[in-house]
């Protein structure tokens, strides 16, 4: 007997690392059957996975992802924070009465962010509570900054303080700060091993997990290397500088545009601020199961 298990969002970046981990070794095995809810066919299809066609924000498809999750163990949502989403998942999750839910918190430990920017992705925390109040266990899961080589941590950099248009960094705080980045696969593999727990009950309401810590100068000497440009520091704040400037800038209301500004604002005030962790949680989902993703510094 395996858990049964529910994923929405499966289009984004962690669908098919987390498809991956449920329907492989070493969670595989663990797992009796897996639904995918989508609201737009699947760019890929995994085996042993049944797919949904559904806009959960719809009161007739809401219904219908009802009728077809029922009975599951586990639901798993890698949506992005959008608000029609959130409230369709509030009114599917009480009615399917999962034994464990992990919503889509993954990036920074919200807690300690809301230090640096007041509010920032308060809808994922709201989101949480209100499943909680509806009396399902739920995990939140942070995991850092992503790391994807060809994407996130080598070629968009702003949360490192690089503008890759004209070989610059603005440096926020001290360059050396370790900060908590997670791989994708890495990811899915924490996401699947959470679901296949043997006792929810004894999982804590968050984890923070990662595969790696990097600083700015690594990540900064990276992109150096792998594109032949020499970076060059046009403006250096010290930690309260770039926190005054966090708090004026956030004052000012969410810029989309921004977001890779705020991860470093963020970073920069270091440990217990969201994303340089004070402690980890990766024993209790990998002893030592699988071999974290390292962080490829200066690869060319």
């Amino acid at each position: 007997m395996g858990v049964n298990v529910a994923v929405f969002g499966i289009n984004g970046l962690l669908g098919g690392p987390v498809l991956e981990a449920l329907t492989t070794t070493p969670f595989g095995s663990k797992v009796a059957s897996v639904k995918a809810i989508t609201r737009s066919q699947p760019k890929e299809k995994w085996d042993k996975v049944d797919y949904i066609v559904a806009d959960i924000t719809k009161a007739d498809d809401q219904k219908k992802v009802v009728d077809a999750i029922k009975g599951v163990d586990v639901i798993i949502g890698l949506n992005a924070p959008d608000a029609s989403v959130y409230s369709g998942l509030e009114a599917i999750i009480p009615q399917v009465k999962p034994k464990l839910y992990v919503p889509s918190q993954f990036g920074a430990e919200l807690a300690g962010a809301q230090k640096v920017l007041p509010g920032f992705l308060q809808p994922k925390v709201d989101h949480s509570n209100k499943v909680r109040k509806d009396g399902i266990k739920v995990v939140d899961v942070s995991t850092g900054l992503f790391i994807v080589p060809g994407s996130f941590a080598y070629e968009f950099v702003p949360q490192f303080g690089i503008n890759a248009e004209d070989a610059t960094v603005t440096q926020r705080g001290d360059a050396n700060t370790p900060i908590s980045v997670s791989a994708l696969e890495d990811v899915g593999k924490v996401v699947a091993s959470i679901a296949t727990t043997a006792d929810y009950s004894k999982l804590p309401d968050s984890l923070r997990v990662r595969s790696d810590q990097v600083t700015f100068a690594e990540v900064q000497e990276t992109w150096s290397n792998n594109h032949g440009k020499k970076l060059n520091v046009v403006k250096q704040l010290s930690l309260d500088e770039a926190r005054e400037e966090a708090a004026d800038i956030w004052g000012k209301g969410f810029d989309p545009s921004k977001f890779g500004y705020y991860l470093q604002a963020i970073a920069s005030q270091g440990s217990g601020k969201g994303l340089v962790f004070e402690s980890v949680d990766n024993d209790l989902v990998n002893p030592g199961t699988w071999e974290w993703t390292k962080y490829k510094r200066n690869t060319n």
